[in-house]
């Protein structure tokens, strides 16, 4: 479930962007996400937020120079964003230059702010995940999951999730799930808990390891 939040931008074509970009993010496609994202802030070079969430695919992807880059830029718009909005572009920076402590406080401050907000509730999963709050991560995960089964994200993440605390093999659970909503077959998933737990979402609607990256 998504909240009532709207970015701002007077540029319709920057939101229109910045909608078909965020949506291919929640899918996984992060390298289209890019594509649209890069569309947005072109089309309203003052879109703070765009940048943000540029940052976030570009770290998706490993492409971290960028993914810092553009939170940089996106921090130096937000002066005179409302404070949701720029609440959340400080919490995608801080998660961005891994200070996950900062990217914690911030991303639960804004889920009391922003309740039911799935991109806000994956964000903080994955942030717990990372800190090694397992508990914690599976009850995001689980908040998305009963609200949306098909979430791509959620069900990737629950599964990394159940294979770095449990150890289980990599096909059970979540990840199996997962691997029948994608194009994914068990060649390309059977790798490590700790290659799986790091590994970033690539291109189109697959997350498997074996994606092309694009030229530097």
């Amino acid at each position: 479930m998504f909240s009532s939040f709207q970015p701002s931008s007077k540029s319709l074509p920057a939101i229109k962007a910045y909608n078909q970009g965020m949506e291919l993010f929640r899918d996984g496609k992060n390298l289209e996400a890019v594509q649209s994202l890069q569309s947005a802030v072109q089309a309203d070079p003052q879109f703070a937020l765009a940048y943000s969430r540029l940052a976030e695919a570009d770290s998706a992807l490993g492409y971290m120079a960028e993914a810092e880059s553009n939170s940089r830029k996106a921090q130096e718009l937000s002066d005179s964003l409302p404070p949701a909005e720029k609440y959340l572009v400080q919490a995608i920076y801080a998660r961005t230059v891994k200070n996950n402590k900062k990217a914690i406080e911030a991303y639960e401050n804004l889920a009391k702010i922003m309740p039911d907000n799935s991109d806000v509730e994956s964000a903080l999963g994955s942030l717990y995940s990372e800190s090694g709050d397992y508990d914690k991560a599976r009850a995001q995960f689980a908040k998305i999951l009963r609200s949306d089964p098909k979430n791509m994200q959620a069900l990737w993440q629950m599964g990394v999730v159940e294979i770095t605390n449990s150890r289980q093999p990599v096909g059970d659970g979540h990840v199996a799930e997962f691997a029948g909503q994608t194009r994914c077959g068990d060649e390309q998933l059977h790798t490590s808990a700790p290659a799986l737990a790091g590994h970033r979402h690539e291109k189109g609607v697959r997350f498997c390891p074996a994606e092309p990256r694009r030229a530097a």
